[in-house]
């Protein structure tokens, strides 16, 4: 434990590095939702497609964050093509955040980002099962990852999301012999788009907890937790023991990210981003504007 304590010790001034490469397979698909405000929403679509040359990726409105100012629509949410782990998707997904910062972009507490990782990357109902069970143990430090630059996750103004967890630890024998549900859209994480283990482009299981950010290096950490996160859940698991541990509350953050990651560099980056070892990441979520 005195070494844990100073390895968060010697973090404490770092920042969550955004890099070339996470290492993934190239086989490993995602995507990413980058919900925004204070915006035009058609200016957004020409800022896409006219100057910065992203035409595979789409802009659309939320109506959970829509507004109205002088008749046309505010905000918005910027949708990537399906994406792999190379250097030109993170510059892309870099300039367009800093294009989007740069003309007065924000996030509000209204606003989320959503994962997609290709459902591909499982094979078996296992892989499903050892999921659900490693984040109903590890669902606290997994939030406190997903708050982002934020103290806390956003509470959605439409009522709180379902936590997949309050089904799992109510229904652990049915969920013990294989019967899980197809969590949805009101879900923290959705499988309703699942279809096969297979690569197909709307074949997705998504992550709906994140908060906004226009950070590229806490995009680019979601992604990456998402993705290894989902990895690690095709490793073996003793099923009855990680029952046991959800039933007795039996977990902590070192062992989560041990389990998760092999590099430094991805413990490293959890760690700040989750335990706000840094104070960059560490705000207050915004009070949304009201244009008109």
């Amino acid at each position: 434990m005195k070494e844990e304590i100073k390895s968060l010790q010697d973090l404490k001034n770092k920042f969550i590095e955004y890099r070339d490469t996470l290492n993934l397979d190239k086989n490993i698909t995602f995507g990413i939702e980058i919900e925004y405000e204070n915006i035009l929403n058609y200016d957004m679509t020409y800022f896409l497609h006219c100057i910065l040359d992203l035409n595979d990726w789409n802009n659309d409105t939320e109506v959970d964050i829509m507004e109205y100012y002088n008749n046309q629509i505010m905000n918005g949410e910027v949708k990537s093509p399906v994406l792999t782990d190379t250097i030109d998707n993170w510059k892309k997904l870099s300039e367009l955040l800093n294009f989007i910062r740069k003309h007065n972009g924000i996030v509000s507490y209204r606003c989320g980002t959503h994962i997609n990782i290709g459902a591909h990357i499982f094979k078996s109902i296992e892989n499903y099962l050892n999921f659900i069970l490693l984040w109903t143990l590890y669902e606290n430090e997994i939030y406190s990852f997903f708050s982002g630059e934020f103290k806390k996750v956003r509470e959605r103004e439409k009522g709180i999301i379902d936590k997949i967890s309050y089904y799992v630890r109510n229904n652990l024998e049915d969920i013990s012999n294989y019967n899980i549900p197809l969590f949805n859209q009101n879900n923290d994480v959705s499988f309703i788009k699942v279809k096969s283990t297979s690569f197909d482009i709307n074949n997705v299981i998504e992550f709906r907890v994140p908060n906004g950010t226009l950070n590229e290096a806490i995009c680019q950490n979601y992604i990456n937790f998402c993705t290894k996160f989902l990895l690690a859940s095709k490793k073996e698991l003793d099923i009855e023991k990680t029952i046991y541990k959800i039933q007795n509350n039996k977990h902590n953050i070192f062992e989560l990210i041990d389990y998760i990651f092999d590099e430094d560099i991805d413990k490293d980056n959890f760690l700040i981003q989750s335990l706000k070892l840094n104070q960059i990441y560490n705000k207050k979520l915004l009070k949304h504007k009201t244009y008109e």
